[in-house]
């Protein structure tokens, strides 16, 4: 989510090039919008905080929390103007600065798509335990 068309372009390539699938949005009521009608939901969301058209990165992110079917996922705010501790305490899981250097935006995505990955496996063979049986995460 950024309202800067050619940051949205520049991350879209990055994230489609390692291999990630990308939707986009221009302001958060789009993307609300967007997850919201989605089948599938994304592993992470990366947000811009100061976007002056329509509804910033804040108030996305609170909203998102909010939203019982989105609040389980990650939100990375990605941001020339951000405030770090106000967007932790929102909820954010993490706050990269722009200019953000590619590889670290790339792990930050793939570490939380793999925490992701892990949650899902636990609540699914915590789905199906038998009784008898535990389940512990590698």
């Amino acid at each position: 989510v950024d309202d800067d068309e050619s940051i949205r372009a520049t991350l879209r390539l990055v994230l489609e090039m390692a291999g990630f699938d990308v939707i986009e949005a221009a302001e958060g009521n789009a993307a609300l919008a967007l997850l919201r009608a989605a089948g599938e939901l994304p592993s992470v969301i990366l947000t811009d905080w100061g976007m002056p058209n329509g509804m910033g990165g804040g108030d996305f992110l609170e909203a998102v929390r909010r939203d019982s079917a989105l609040a389980g996922i990650p939100v990375v705010v990605v941001s020339g103007t951000a405030e770090r501790s106000t967007a932790l305490k929102l909820g954010a899981a993490r706050v990269i600065s722009k200019p953000f250097c590619v590889d670290a935006l790339l792990s930050v995505v793939e570490s939380m798509c793999e925490g992701k990955v892990q949650a899902d496996i636990h609540a699914r063979a915590t789905a199906v335990s038998t009784p008898g049986f535990a389940f512990s995460p590698s």
